[in-house]
């Protein structure tokens, strides 16, 4: 699901891109770095939430080991 979900957004990115680079073309240079800089924070927005769904499948994965380990030590024998 995650994969689709990333590839989508790095799709709808490209497109907006190429839309950008058209519209762009006859602007300022100035112009054209501000909605550079937009673009990157962006891709920086994609980045921290693919981060953070990992970090959450980790903590998952974790507690689906670990989990079962601690009550098996903490019931008494």
């Amino acid at each position: 699901y995650f994969a689709f979900f990333s590839w989508f957004r790095v799709e709808q990115f490209r497109e907006i891109l190429d839309k950008r680079s058209k519209k762009y073309t006859g602007m300022p240079l100035y112009h054209f770095s501000q909605r550079w800089m937009q673009s990157k924070n962006y891709l920086w927005f994609v980045r921290i939430q693919s981060l953070v769904a990992f970090a959450i499948c980790a903590g998952l994965i974790l507690m689906g080991i670990i989990g079962p380990l601690f009550s098996v030590a903490a019931s008494p024998k």
